[in-house]
């Protein structure tokens, strides 16, 4: 019979490649007692260059070894790969890895995370121009006959502590006459409520419409003055910088597990920014849009896809970045402060020594009751009272984070011999003839004709890892 050898063929065990020349037909005879997965050939001549077989339409890797002197024995072991390619072409089934996987595709997790890493981190910051003072400012809410607030309704004073601290001096002027005045005119129970925030107050007065005026509290007008707020809310939009992943932009090092992203927003903390949210396009920032309510402390981040002229709103975050302080009667749900101070029996209130706890951050000590010896210095200034979502860091910071597979220091070639040999994350369906390279299946099962073991054997190469050549 005839068998066609090749001599120095080189490929790997776990390929479908087959050779494409090179090949000579010689005349063997077939060892009695050998099977066609196994069979083994006598050949007329040594010759120890053969090492790769095709017979019966099935490809062999041979061994030969000297049988007399003069003749050979070419020993071979079927190549299931190789032998078929055509049915392992045919099957479509699901991919795990490919080393021609489309970038597009690459966002699933790769359970092939390397179990020693190298993390490497890269920031970038926007300052949204806020003046952030550990001094702040206070936004005061009065009940007051002033004609713009339209008959007692709510006016809104923008303060510096200096300010704050006039106006309380006055309302409590340590004058019995005065203060029981300040019963009788509702005066003492116009203080709604009291705000802190750590902006300086020249930056808020800048950003809102407001104007600079003697107080009115309850019907009273005071000699002491404020900037009356006639807005409340402040906008800003930012643009804040992706990091660049290093070296890895566009291969599975930007896919989750290996790529983490996280995002700082002043008075809310730090979120996270998964790789989903971005993955669509190749972002090279983030806007990001604040709403500030000056009255409240509410902000408000809108995050939304630069590359998509901001029509694509990607994540939203909330906080606060005030602080409520008790003053007067002003009152207040959870800090400990009672409701409605000066409303009790007889009008008598906090006989004592009129101290009392309850401020948030120590940032005022309410001083009350109109019997009482009540000091003018009523308020303790300082940066204990600034939230912690913008004492450290009033900036938006974005900062990626790479766990690179322990490869070395990955440069464009390695990763591509990386990519060539282990694939990357495919996640999808495919036909395998369609793709090239290494391929890694799940749960594959190609059509094999026989009594099963061929279709074992292919199955657990599919299934473990080949290269479709």
């Amino acid at each position: 019979m005839q068998i066609t050898v090749y001599s120095n063929f080189t490929k790997r065990i776990n390929s479908t490649k087959r050779p494409s020349s090179g090949g000579s037909v010689v005349t063997v005879a077939l060892k009695d007692d050998c099977t066609i997965i196994s069979p083994s050939f006598i050949l007329n001549t040594l010759n120890f260059d053969i090492n790769y077989v095709e017979a019966f339409g099935n490809y062999y890797f041979a061994h030969v070894r000297n049988l007399d002197g003069h003749r050979s024995e070419i020993i071979c072991t079927l190549d299931h790969l190789a032998t078929f390619k055509t049915n392992i072409a045919g099957y479509t089934g699901f991919v795990e890895y490919a080393s021609s996987a489309p970038v597009s595709w690459i966002y699933k997790n790769d359970p092939r995370n390397c179990p020693t890493t190298a993390v490497r981190s890269k920031k970038s910051t926007e300052d949204p121009g806020w003046v952030v003072t550990s001094q702040g400012c206070y936004i005061l809410a009065i009940a007051s006959m002033f004609s713009n607030c339209m008959g007692g309704a709510p006016a809104y004073y923008v303060c510096t502590p200096a300010e704050l601290e006039n106006i309380v001096a006055e309302v409590y002027d340590q004058n019995l006459a005065t203060n029981v005045e300040h019963e009788f005119n509702g005066v003492s129970n116009a203080i709604i409520s009291c705000m802190w925030l750590p902006f300086s107050k020249g930056w808020v007065t800048t950003q809102i419409s407001s104007v600079n005026t003697q107080v009115y509290i309850g019907s009273e007008l005071l000699n002491s003055t404020a900037d009356m707020i006639l807005g409340r809310t402040w906008s800003k939009r930012c643009y804040v910088s992706l990091p660049n992943p290093l070296d890895y932009a566009g291969t599975y090092i930007q896919s989750e597990i290996y790529y983490t992203s996280i995002i700082y927003l002043p008075g809310v903390g730090v979120c996270p920014l998964s790789y989903d949210l971005v993955k669509d396009s190749a972002l090279a920032s983030v806007t990001v849009d604040i709403q500030l309510d000056f009255l409240t402390g509410d902000i408000v981040y809108y995050l939304s896809d630069a590359g998509a002229n901001e029509t694509s709103q990607i994540a939203s975050f909330a906080g606060n970045v005030g602080a409520k302080v008790p003053v007067a009667s002003a009152s207040y749900d959870g800090v400990g402060v009672a409701s409605g101070i000066l409303e009790t029996a007889g009008g008598v209130a906090m006989a004592g020594t009129g101290n009392f706890s309850g401020a948030v951050g120590g940032a005022l000590r309410g001083l009350t009751g109109i019997f009482n010896s009540l000091s003018t210095k009523t308020m303790v200034i300082g940066a204990n009272s600034s939230p912690l979502g913008l004492k450290y860091n009033n900036k938006i910071q974005v900062e990626v984070f790479l766990r690179v597979p322990s490869l070395g220091a990955i440069n464009s070639t390695e990763l591509e011999d990386f990519r060539a040999e282990q694939g990357m994350p495919y996640q999808a369906n495919a036909t395998l003839g369609n793709l090239a390279g290494y391929i890694q299946c799940s749960n594959a099962s190609i059509p094999i004709p026989g009594d099963g073991e061929e279709q074992n054997v292919v199955n657990a190469y599919v299934n473990g890892g080949f290269y479709y050549e």
